[in-house]
């Protein structure tokens, strides 16, 4: 299969830099062509980059746009390109890649070329719940790849028949608009900026019940440099995958994990580990994200308090799900009817909400001992109230009224 490499690039000279510099430490066929696409109105810095940059893999071939396409247009530019070949790799220019990637991206096209449940391949690794902020980690199952209805724009590859399915429904969708208030689809990227080709990609795997596959070993990692549509962050930083490796893939019917776009494993993946749940149609919402209206089901497993649930969990095991699989007990999530649970209409409140349960929360998610929390909490009480008697308001304050105290004592004393 012919798949080339393809590079977006527009304003980011170190980071283009970075990336290039991390394709000479690959290990890569002897023929694989190299396509740089730089956006209108580039920094010169970019474009001297590309041009510089020597390819001893094969053809290098550099596409110059005239006008400024912008994020969505841009990227919708670079992988249409799969067209003229078998598929596409496709990199932003902030990720950096793996010795193996390549290996992996045409290994993993191959195997699931004829699946039409599959639409792309991720070569990144979540390891973060992009709607909560907290770890994602999925279920073992002896396999090298999971499924999830989410897209992954930090190094993927689609093939060319996939990639025009794709298009189809955008070029309709993209006339109508998305739906806002679309419940498959978490809230926060619904509330996306249109610029986002992976919030319409998101939304038409969940329309479609299409799938990425994920590797459980991360071939990319997304290095969180600063630009026009993202703060500087090391969220979304992985280890890389540098050993060359057996990979073990799975058929998706054979698979049982499989997550939506939630992040949230699939009901029927969690009866099969757990076939006491078997009698009850069900939504997953563990990270309690999922308002009442997400699907008809009567039942929710969620971590949203709930008046009479019909079995509660601990959450003392990882991953969550685990915690259900295993009926470990506790009060930490339930399986309720869904008229039960407490809904929330805010998703930056319900976020604020559980994170600020950080005492509990904080040590499961993110292996945190519970004294160093309490060490933390103190020492910002005790710099909030050295904060407060050096600020000159308090300061004033004491000036103010100590006069007035004292003026009361000499009142109180003449009135006997």
């Amino acid at each position: 299969m012919k798949i080339p490499l393809v590079i977006s690039a527009f304003d980011r000279d170190a980071c283009l830099s970075r990336l290039l510099q991390s394709l000479r430490l690959a290990v890569l066929p002897s023929d694989l062509k190299l396509i740089i696409s730089i956006d209108g109105g580039a920094a010169g810095g970019v474009i001297r980059t590309a041009e510089e940059f020597a390819w001893d893999y094969g053809e290098k071939e550099l596409i110059y746009h005239e006008k400024n396409l912008g994020l969505r247009d841009h990227m919708l530019f670079c992988c249409s390109l799969s067209s003229d070949y078998d598929g596409v790799v496709v990199l932003e220019d902030d990720v950096i890649v793996s010795k193996h990637f390549y290996r992996y991206a045409h290994a993993a096209a191959l195997f699931y070329a004829a699946d039409e449940h599959i639409s792309a391949v991720s070569l990144y690794s979540l390891r973060t719940n992009e709607t909560t902020g907290f770890p994602f980690r999925p279920i073992q199952d002896g396999f090298d790849c999971f499924f999830m209805q989410a897209a992954c724009t930090w190094g993927h590859c689609w093939l060319s028949h996939q990639w025009e399915t794709f298009r189809h429904w955008y070029e309709h969708t993209a006339a109508i608009g998305l739906d806002p208030g679309d419940e498959r689809i978490p809230p926060d990227i619904r509330s996306w900026p249109q610029s986002s080709l992976k919030k319409y990609i998101t939304t038409y795997l969940a329309e479609n019940d299409r799938y990425f596959v994920y590797p459980r070993n991360s071939y990319t990692s997304n290095v969180g440099d600063s630009g026009i549509h993202q703060r500087g962050t090391s969220v979304f930083q992985v280890p890389l995958q540098f050993a060359e490796e057996t990979i073990r893939f799975v058929g998706f019917d054979e698979s049982e994990v499989k997550y939506d776009a939630y992040s949230e494993l699939l009901p029927s993946c969690l009866k099969r580990f757990a076939p006491q749940l078997e009698a009850f149609d069900f939504d997953v919402d563990l990270f309690g994200m999922k308002t009442k209206s997400y699907s008809d089901n009567k039942y929710i497993i969620t971590s949203k308090p709930c008046r009479e649930p019909i079995r509660s969990f601990g959450r003392v095991m990882k991953p969550p799900e685990m915690n259900i699989i295993c009926d470990y007990p506790g009060t930490d999530m339930f399986l309720a009817d869904k008229n039960t649970v407490e809904d929330y209409t805010n998703y930056k409140d319900r976020v604020l909400a559980m994170h600020a349960d950080y005492a509990e929360l904080y040590p499961y998610y993110f292996s945190i001992y519970p004294q160093h929390l309490d060490w933390i909490q103190n020492e910002k009480v005790e710099r909030a109230s050295l904060s407060i008697k050096n600020s000159w308001t308090y300061r004033l304050g004491n000036l103010l009224t100590k006069p007035v105290i004292s003026l009361f004592h000499m009142l109180d004393k003449k009135n006997g």
